[in-house]
């Protein structure tokens, strides 16, 4: 249940101060049958969890018009959700890939604003897949008081 895999997140986070939450095949291949629709349910699940900490929402590409993938897909399947402890705010910033500068963290970020967000070139796949995929990554950067990260989640090329 949806509940307790979320209590156990939290459980494992004790004591953190920020979370990042990579997730691979975010409604990937049952992206037909209710997918996306779900992502609003993980994200509350989470938060509900975390009620001392800024929840992000999930940042992640949530136009599946052109699947199965080709050439134009934007959807990789891949969502990132970060929570920050409230009283750690002030002190977090988190990139903003429009203006190129740093911005404090409110408002849930925008996907094309706040993460670099792309499928995988084509030629990346020519000798392991000759269908086109939806692999990709999606990077985010944040500054955690004196720390600056970069944080990529990678779609895995095995599969």
């Amino acid at each position: 249940e949806l509940a307790c895999w979320a209590s156990q997140l939290r459980d494992w986070a004790k004591g953190a101060d920020f979370v990042a939450l990579h997730m691979q095949e975010l409604a990937g291949k049952a992206w037909k049958k209710a997918g996306i629709k779900q992502v609003p349910i993980l994200v509350a699940a989470v938060a509900a969890v975390f009620p001392d900490f800024w929840c992000s929402g999930c940042l992640y590409e949530n136009d599946t018009s052109d699947l199965p993938p080709s050439p134009t897909t934007k959807f990789t399947a891949l969502g990132s959700l970060f929570l920050v402890r409230k009283e750690k705010v002030s002190a977090t910033l988190l990139w903003n890939f429009e203006t190129n500068a740093w911005g404090a963290v409110g408002d849930p970020p925008a996907l094309h604003t706040h993460a670099h967000h792309a499928a995988f070139p084509r030629h990346f796949f020519d000798a392991l897949c000759p269908a086109w995929t939806r692999k990709g990554h999606l990077l985010t950067r944040w500054k955690l008081g004196g720390a600056t990260l970069a944080l990529l989640n990678v779609h895995l090329f095995h599969d």
